[in-house]
Formats: structure tokens, sequence, C-alpha cells
């Protein structure tokens, strides 16, 4: 077998492992997708969608520090890679920086500005940061984005819920409208 028929075989095997993994994060079983992804970056170890899935199951086992350095890597390879970069925004605002999260944000929405988890996100970190007219723009730009984008990534902590349908998105934004008009009688 010739050194190209070994790097399709290699290829194929990730592939599968790839998909093996989706699976099981689907399920979350964050345990067996990780073994999964780190066994596809054995035979792909430059490939930044699989480091950035291993960041994220990392993030699912609680360890920011391991998924930081996945999210990472991935940049290095693919410096303006969207979800790479929201998902260190997310790891900024779980350790309580929603400053250098938003601009994490930013930056993912300069490399791609369609991309609806990004503006969650970015609306989890105005309201931390008490921008609420922003959170809310954010919220609506997911919203609209967020029927032509299905890019797997992750939510916020202390992000809007991602859910479905027109009705449940009108009754959203009813409850920001809401919140600001609270918010702005007590200033």
């Amino acid at each position: 077998m010739g050194t190209g028929s070994q790097e399709t075989f290699s290829q194929s095997q990730a592939q599968e492992l790839w998909q093996e993994a989706l699976r099981l994060m689907d399920q979350g079983k964050w345990k067996d997708a990780r073994e999964a992804l780190e066994t596809a970056l054995g035979l792909e170890p430059g490939h930044p969608d699989l480091l950035n899935k291993l960041g994220v199951c990392l993030v699912e086992l609680g360890d920011l520090d391991g998924a930081e350095t996945m999210f990472r890597r991935a940049l290095e390879i693919k410096p303006t890679m969207p979800q790479a970069l929201s998902n260190l925004g997310n790891i900024e605002l779980t350790r309580g920086n929603p400053a250098a999260a938003r601009d994490l944000y930013l930056e993912a929405l300069k490399a791609d500005p369609k991309y609806a988890l990004a503006h969650h996100n970015l609306s989890a970190a105005y309201r931390r940061l008490g921008q609420i007219e922003k959170a809310v723009a954010e919220l609506k730009k997911a919203r609209l984005y967020e029927s032509q984008d299905r890019r797997p990534g992750y939510l916020a902590p202390g992000g809007p819920p991602l859910t479905k349908g027109r009705s449940s998105c009108l009754l959203w934004l009813f409850i920001l409208g809401v919140l600001v008009a609270i918010i702005m009688r007590l200033r």
C-alpha cells in the first residue's frame, strides 16, 4: 500500500471517528466523544475542527484550561475560525471577564457576520456588561440568522436559551423589552 493510500485510509478513519464523536456528543457522552476525537486527532493532528470539538468536550467535562488550549491550537491553524473564537469568548465569560469575551465574539463576527451562536453569546456578554440595548440588538440578529446557521458550537453560560419557532422568539423579545423598560425607569 503506497503513502497516498495510507493517507486516504487515515482520513477515512478520522472522518468515521468524527461522526462517532458528534453522535456521542448529541447523546451527552462527553468522555467517549473526547476519546473518539483524541483518536481522530492522532490520525489528523492539525485539523482545526477536531481541535475545536475536542475543546467543546473538555468544557463539558469541566477542563477549561484544556479546552482553551484546544481552541487556541485550532486558531493557530485557522486564525479566523469563528467557532473557536466564540468558544474562547465563552471561557472568558465563564471566568468572569465579559469585556474580553465581548472582544472575542466581535472577532468571531468579523470573520463571519452571520454566525448566529456568536450573536447569542455576544448578547450574553453585553448583558453582563450592563449594556441591555446592545444585548437585545444582538439577540435579534441571532434570531435573524438562526434558521440559516446550524454550525456546531456551544452557548455562552447564562446566554439566552436556543429555542425554535417564531412564537418563542417573539416571547423572548417581549420579555427582553419589558426588562429594558424596567431598567430604563430605574435610571
